[in-house]
């Protein structure tokens, strides 16, 4: 499965942002998270591997509030 930029991430059962970077090792197949945002010029945050409750092409969803979500580290990636 491609996560492509721009697939929406959801806590709980809100919207919280949409993927800016996946944050990956592709030549070790190491996967560490995702970096979001929560409008277009906003902050990214970081959501690391365990804090994802789920993938697909249509959405990422986090194992955390909507509000944990906007505390989440910043990502400079």
């Amino acid at each position: 499965m491609a996560l492509e930029e721009g697939t929406p991430v959801y806590a709980g059962d809100r919207q919280v942002g949409k993927v800016s970077t996946v944050v990956a090792d592709l030549s070790k197949d190491i996967f560490s998270g995702v970096a979001f945002r929560s409008h277009f010029m906003g902050p990214q945050r970081f959501a690391q591997a365990d804090l994802i409750d789920g993938m697909s092409a249509t959405a990422v969803r986090l194992r955390c509030s909507p509000e944990e979500a906007e505390k989440l580290e910043p990502y400079e990636g």
